[in-house]
């Protein structure tokens, strides 16, 4: 064997190594990003149980929020912000997941539903709707018109 088919070879070989470890990477990158997406919905779902866990394990976090979203001016001053506080963390918490994939966001819009046909939850949501990004903005006022 010459050194020109030698280094044929070598090139040759190089070429396969080559064609290896960007398969390699690429598996990588795949497995990587999966492992990303469902640490990502893991958060989501950690957030939600964050929220829904204020009310479950504080009765009168979970009255002000009943109340609230029924007839919030029968609240106090400092229930009243308390309710809004509540709301702002909600819909800045549904914000962000829909940030994450607003071409597809399918972010909770039965909860959305709900939360705005309540009298405390349209006020709300009308007052405060200016601090959020216009995309979500634009969202939430779809899935509220759509019944």
């Amino acid at each position: 064997m010459t050194i020109e088919e030698l280094g044929n070879l070598g090139d040759f070989l190089a070429a396969i190594a080559t064609i290896i470890t960007l398969i390699y990477l690429a598996l990588q990158i795949r497995q990587n990003t999966s492992i990303l997406k469902l640490s990502e919905l893991r958060g989501i779902q950690d957030d939600a149980d964050r929220w829904r866990s204020l009310l479950i394990e504080n009765k009168d976090v979970a009255s002000i929020y009943r109340c609230g979203l029924l007839d919030p001016e029968s609240l106090d001053a400092d229930d009243r912000l308390r309710f809004r506080m509540l709301q702002d963390q909600l819909f800045f918490g549904w914000q962000a997941t829909f940030s994450q994939n607003p071409a597809n966001p399918k972010v909770a819009p039965g909860f959305i539903k709900s939360t705005l046909a309540s009298s405390g939850g349209k006020t709300y949501w009308q007052k405060s709707k200016f601090r959020f990004n216009q995309d979500f903005v634009e969202y939430v006022d779809q899935v509220s018109r759509e019944a």
